[in-house]
């Protein structure tokens, strides 16, 4: 199914453009943030993995997400009722960034679900409804909304790198 190899060269195609960001920044690199009040590098990154991992496995799948079933929330300490969303200057400051290789092994794993489940799909599978937060929305609206979300976080990522770097590699 053609949708299926768009579906999978999108998400492929990120995910390229944040490795080649996030690579080679260290520590003080993944935490810095441009004010105070904006997220810094390994909080986005953070944040869509957990955002994929919701898409997925929650609010399409119907589960619950990896986050809570592989013990991620312990090996992050970060609890699983936070996601990412509205926080205020003083919640980015008292954020805790978990290790940035746990981190990407953790995204690692909702990735192998997020293809696992693209390769899984047929066309009946793509217009079944599913709800979000008290709307229903089909299970392609819900993937095109997660590779939009994606590729804006990936260039968020990828901007604030070259705030960093610059041009540098």
């Amino acid at each position: 199914m053609y949708i299926k190899d768009v579906l999978l060269k999108s998400v492929d195609e990120s995910q390229a453009y944040m490795n080649k960001s996030l690579n080679e920044l260290n520590t003080e690199e993944l935490a810095w943030n441009p004010k105070s009040d904006c997220n810094s590098v390994i909080f986005i990154y953070w944040h869509l993995a957990r955002i994929e991992d919701m898409w997925i496995n929650r609010v399409i799948k119907g589960g619950k997400p990896i986050y809570i079933t592989d013990g991620w929330e312990q090996k992050m300490g970060i609890p699983p009722d936070e996601m990412g969303f509205g926080y205020d200057e003083d919640k980015l400051k008292s954020w805790i960034a978990p290790d940035i290789e746990v981190l990407k092994k953790y995204y690692e794993a909702v990735r192998k679900t997020t293809v696992e489940y693209i390769n899984s799909i047929d066309g009946e599978e793509l217009s079944r409804e599913v709800s979000l937060r008290n709307r229903k929305i089909t299970v392609l609206g819900s993937l095109s909304h997660l590779i939009t979300e994606i590729a804006l976080h990936a260039g968020q990522i990828d901007y604030i790198r070259g705030m960093i770097r610059g041009l540098q590699p």
